[in-house]
């Protein structure tokens, strides 16, 4: 079965705050040209996105430098329970469970919230404590469906700098999480474009359970 945990780009889509709105215009049609094209302006961190070392750091990995291999991996899905952070008891379970795993992936069930101003406040984040235990396992990045990995009143980026900074990929604005099994691995592909020294990227995010 595959699950696509990918959501759909379209004008009026959810952006952090002060980014800009992502546009989407045609400029050719069947009627006048033969054929349809549209004019795509989105930021690289819009919609569901991977975010490259570059990000935040003057010198790190951009994403067109970062192997496929990175991107592709056997997972497992953590149940986090909105309202509280993730703390590392949890993850240092699973990583124990499943030692030979590429990727955590998160479901909160904030992924409801897409469209709704709820989507962006008291979604759940890691505490310091869990973000240092990923950054130092062999995993290759963590997923969520929230919009950071991070509150957007963490002006430090505190779990970004974390991950970033030991090479792990994060993958934001998941949905579908809660179709993925809990109780077992799954194979994980987190697909972005090859964006020349771009800082992150759209992504098709998507599982084979």
């Amino acid at each position: 079965m595959i699950i696509d945990l990918t959501h759909t780009i379209c004008n009026g889509m959810p952006v952090y705050p002060g980014t800009p709105a992502i546009s989407m215009e045609p400029i050719t049609s069947l009627k006048t040209e033969g054929f349809r094209e549209l004019m795509l302006s989105i930021t690289s961190h819009t919609g569901t996105h991977v975010d490259a070392p570059s990000h935040i750091f003057e010198i790190g990995d951009t994403i067109d430098t970062i192997g496929l291999d990175s991107f592709i991996g056997n997972a497992v899905c953590l149940e986090c329970p909105a309202g509280r952070e993730i703390g590392p008891g949890t993850i240092g379970d699973v990583l124990s469970s499943f030692p030979d795993i590429s990727y955590l992936v998160f479901d909160s069930g904030w992924h409801r919230y897409w469209g709704d101003p709820r989507y962006f406040e008291g979604f759940p984040v890691m505490e310091r404590e869990a973000a240092l235990l990923v950054a130092q396992s062999n995993l290759k990045g963590v997923c969520m469906d929230t919009i950071s990995a991070d509150s957007c009143e963490n002006a430090l980026l505190s779990n970004h700098n974390l991950l970033l900074a030991n090479g792990k990929i994060i993958a934001e604005n998941l949905t579908n999480t809660s179709c993925l099994p809990k109780d077992k691995a799954f194979k994980l592909y987190v697909i972005p474009l090859k964006v020349k020294e771009g800082d992150g990227s759209p992504a098709r995010v998507f599982a084979i359970c």
